[in-house]
C-alpha cells in the first residue's frame, strides 16, 4: 500500500516543479528589457535616500542604459558576418 502512495506523492511533486518552472519562464521578460534580480539590487543601492521623483528618474535612466547596452551588443552579434566581409 506504501509503494503506490509514494509513487503518487512523487509525481505529484514532480509535476508541480515542471509547471511551476514553464511558469516561471513565460513569466520573466527576456530580451533587452529584462530586470535581473542583480540590476534590482544596485538599482536600490542607488536609489538610497532620493525622493520618489528622484528614484523614478533613476531607475528609468538605468534601465534604458542596460537596453541601450543589450541592443547594441545583440546588433554586433547578429551583424558580426557582414562586418568582416
Amino acid at each position: 500500500m506504501k509503494r503506490p502512495a509514494v509513487f503518487i506523492l512523487t509525481f505529484a511533486l514532480l509535476s508541480g516543479v515542471a509547471a511551476v518552472s514553464r511558469a516561471d519562464q513565460i513569466s520573466k521578460p527576456t530580451g533587452i528589457y529584462r530586470q535581473t534580480i542583480l540590476n534590482d539590487i544596485t538599482d536600490t543601492l542607488a536609489t538610497i535616500g532620493k525622493s520618489d521623483r528622484e528614484e523614478n528618474a533613476i531607475r528609468h535612466q538605468r534601465r534604458m542604459a542596460r537596453a541601450r547596452e543589450r541592443r547594441e551588443k545583440l546588433y554586433e552579434q547578429n551583424h558580426k558576418h557582414v562586418i568582416r566581409r
